[in-house]
This record gives structure tokens, sequence and C-alpha cells, in this order.
């Protein structure tokens, strides 16, 4: 049994490719060991525990044992909401009401 993490997976092609960790291996995955395996789609980075063989074409996916959680973004947020001393204060626009220009900041 190999351990890796999905380089890409296409749904809509049908395959994508496994990075094996100890050799660095790329390993061809297609729809169909997806499907043995009773798995709907992968993510990239996303990782995956399984077993491979060699074929005439180099080395594919033959089953797959286990697939961990996709790696997520824990901030999404910009450099500006980071770092939001930074900012430049909004003007007031001449003739403006009070309300008005409060409604902009907190925008």
């Amino acid at each position: 049994m190999a351990a890796g993490t999905v380089r890409w997976y296409s749904s809509k092609r049908g395959y994508g490719f496994v990075v094996e960790t100890n050799t660095g291996l790329d390993v061809f995955l297609h729809q169909s060991a997806l499907a043995r395996a009773g798995i709907a789609e992968l993510k990239s980075g996303q990782p995956l525990e399984f077993t491979y063989k060699r074929n005439e074409r180099g080395f594919i996916v033959d089953e797959i044992t286990s697939v961990g959680m996709a790696p997520t973004r824990a901030n999404n947020w910009g450099w500006a909401d980071r770092h939001a001393d930074h900012r430049a204060a909004v003007p007031t626009p001449i003739g403006a009401s009070p309300t008005w220009s409060r409604l902009i900041e907190t925008a």
C-alpha cells in the first residue's frame, strides 16, 4: 500500500494523477478506480492511500483504500483586510450628510 496526494483530477475528463509520497512517482488515476472505491470526487492536494501497478504505459492506481480530507484555505481575506491599519480613510464628499458618510465607512 502506498500513500500520496492528488496532483490533479478532472471529473470531466475522467482521469488525473497522484504523487506517491515516498518515491515522488506520478501515478495515473482513472475514474474506474474511484467508482470501485465509491468515491464521487477528488480535489488537488487531497491525501490518498492506494495500491498501484505498472502497465505498458507507466504506473496506474489499482485500488484506493482510504481518502483524507482536502486541504482548505485558512484565511480567504486579502492583504488589505489583514492589515486594516494601512487602509486609507474614506474621505467624506463635500456637502454629504454625516449619515451618508457613516454608511460608506461601514461598507
